[in-house]
């Protein structure tokens, strides 16, 4: 069984960096490759497949706001879709 890799980087920030990575992030998913490195766990580079599933979730709790997004992919292609939706005959 292949090793979880893991990658975490966290920091302060103001908006405009903030708005810079992802900007990156972005550019990264429509060419299908995202590098990081900075995060103490060496170099990872992924390359996410054309269809990911994605969530955003707002917290708040008191006067503290946290927004979480994820994205997932499988990265070997599926092995088969769901069958698509049909309305009407």
């Amino acid at each position: 069984m292949e090793k979880a890799r893991e990658f975490e980087h966290r920091s302060l920030q103001d908006g405009a960096s903030i708005g810079g990575y992802l900007q990156a992030l972005a550019e990264g998913f429509a060419e299908g490759k995202l590098s990081f490195s900075g995060g103490g766990g060496g170099p990872v580079e992924v390359h996410p497949s054309s269809l990911l599933e994605f969530s955003l979730r707002i917290e708040s709790v008191g006067d503290r706001r946290r927004m979480v997004l994820t994205t997932e992919w499988s990265e070997r292609p599926p092995e088969q879709g769901p069958e698509p939706l049909r309305i009407g005959e």
